[in-house]
């Protein structure tokens, strides 16, 4: 899944979609999020509900809206992304 083409077809409501990045790790070797401040990261329990290697579509007040299986093509991510987004009267 390439999250830059879901972000740029988002167009104008790039600024409304936030990436959180969850671990169950420490912070990486290496990792750096100072350039992209529209990424985040969590550290979870390693005892969590979440699957790995999945993308998640989480709303603005934490609630689980939608998830997919790491090898879901972009294209259909963003087709539901933009539909949300469309409805959403959030953001």
């Amino acid at each position: 899944m390439n999250m830059s083409q879901i972000e740029s077809g988002l167009k104008k409501d790039q600024q409304r979609l936030i990436r959180l990045w969850v671990t169950t790790a420490t912070t990486p070797k290496g990792f750096t999020h100072d350039s992209d401040k529209n990424l985040l990261m969590s550290q979870v329990d390693e005892h969590t509900d979440l699957t790995p290697n999945q993308f998640y579509l989480v709303d603005p007040f934490g609630n689980l809206i939608l998830s997919y299986k790491n090898n879901t093509p972009a294209s259909h991510i963003l087709i539901d992304l933009q539909q949300l987004m469309r409805l959403s009267q959030i953001g």
